[in-house]
């Protein structure tokens, strides 16, 4: 016995849902064909990130800022001794050299104070650890 497959009549009314799945079914299938005359982009292989550094390696790069920046505070604190200098520019070469310390604070201490000094070394000078101890000042 064969199956009677009933299709509806052309002049038969379809429910709103299924025309609606019908027309969302048309439109995915014309815009999958849209796209097929364009050209597509190249693919771009991008190649894994470097893993990074090791400790060693990044000791020394805070190694090297904390040197450099021992050097710059140096120099800002003999350029702010010159007495030709005016007060606007000893504010300005105060604060460069502020900052200075502070990034070498932050590199030096890092290291565990090998340049120069801890953060307390280099935020409040050389004397700091030993003041009011033993009859230091």
């Amino acid at each position: 016995m064969e199956a009677i497959i009933s299709r509806p009549k052309a002049d038969a009314k379809r429910s709103p849902a299924r025309s609606k799945v019908e027309g969302e079914a048309t439109a995915a299938q014309s815009s999958a064909t849209d796209n097929v005359d364009r050209p597509q982009p190249p693919i771009r292989r991008v190649e894994p990130p470097d893993p990074g550094k090791t400790h060693a390696q990044l000791s020394r790069v805070l190694q090297f800022v904390a040197q450099q920046a021992g050097t710059v505070n140096e120099m800002l604190m003999q350029m702010q001794a010159d007495p030709k200098i005016s007060y606007e520019s000893q504010v300005l070469l105060g604060g460069a050299q502020a900052i200075t310390q502070y990034i070498g604070a932050a590199a030096d201490d890092a290291l565990g104070g090998d340049i120069s000094g801890d953060f307390e070394y280099w935020t409040y000078g050389p004397h700091f650890a030993n003041a009011g101890k033993g009859g230091a000042t």
